[in-house]
């Protein structure tokens, strides 16, 4: 049997895959850079199929911050308590599992626009290009912590409609004290600023949240996309909830770019079934 998992900020998608039997189960996101070995125990002893994993002999995990060789020998660590003793760990980028749920075998550019972003260029099955993905402090234009942010700092500011200003107030009942002690002092801020970026939901059609979210993915096409080498030669896959929530307005600025998507999907792991049901 082989177990897959597709980890984000905010939400972890795993599948144990038996033959033609798959079993779906949803645990919070794990990322090595802001999850401990208690953390992880606790999210996959959730699952409702725990006991199988014990037969599990093949585990292929992709996960945010798993692109630096001392993270992934963490998340081993981390899953091996769990599985069979002899079980194979891969541990890689989640832009693999991105790359593979949109392109498949075939070489082309992919990018994550989750709570996090990313952007890379895939070829020969390899991901040979990642400089972006800078975290939610450095980096990651147009996620929903970076749109999330914006939102928060506009709020704290008074520099959005009133409508709206009045909205959060009554939705979320905060305090600046309890903003700041989210941002700067408690576990995964990422994953608390990604929440503000619900707005965009609710007020998609106010002219605040357009311009935000066009100023948002420009800022990302321009940092992430256009840094790759003959960019227009490749076709583009996108994975994640804010580019596929809202993949008209993230289409439509690409377009400014002579730019133009040949997929975008919420999550990789329908994907990663079936690719690695063909391939075994």
């Amino acid at each position: 049997m082989k177990l897959i998992c597709d980890s984000g900020g905010t939400k972890a998608a795993w599948a144990i895959i038996d033959r033609d039997k798959v079993f779906r189960f949803d645990t919070d996101g794990i990322s090595p850079f802001y999850s401990d070995q208690e953390f992880f125990d606790s999210a996959i002893k959730t699952s409702p199929y725990y006991e199988k994993l014990k037969e599990i002999d093949q585990i292929n995990f992709y996960g945010t911050g798993c692109n630096y060789p001392e993270k992934q020998d963490q998340i081993r660590e981390w899953i091996r308590p769990h599985t069979a003793k002899n079980a194979k760990i891969l541990v890689e980028h989640d832009l693999y599992s991105a790359c593979i749920a949109t392109l498949g075998d075939s070489d082309g550019v992919c990018g994550i626009m989750g709570t996090g972003s990313n952007v890379c260029l895939y070829q020969n099955k390899s991901v040979i290009d990642i400089n972006s993905g800078l975290g939610y402090i450095l980096g990651d234009e147009g996620s929903g912590a970076d749109i999330g942010k914006h939102i928060l700092k506009d709020f704290l500011t008074d520099h959005m409609p009133a409508t709206i200003q009045k909205y959060l107030s009554e939705r979320f009942e905060v305090r600046k004290y309890e903003i700041f002690q989210n941002v700067y002092a408690l576990p995964q801020p990422n994953k608390y600023l990604a929440s503000w970026s619900i707005i965009c939901s609710e007020f998609r059609n106010d002219d605040y949240v357009q311009n935000l979210l066009r100023d948002r993915f420009r800022a990302f096409i321009k940092r992430d996309f256009l840094r790759i080498p003959n960019i227009y030669a490749y076709p583009i896959g996108l994975v994640g909830s804010i580019s596929f929530v809202f993949s008209d307005e993230m289409n439509q600025t690409l377009a400014e770019f002579d730019l133009s998507t040949t997929k975008i999907i919420k999550s990789p792991i329908e994907g990663l079934i079936e690719y690695f049901q063909q391939h075994p």
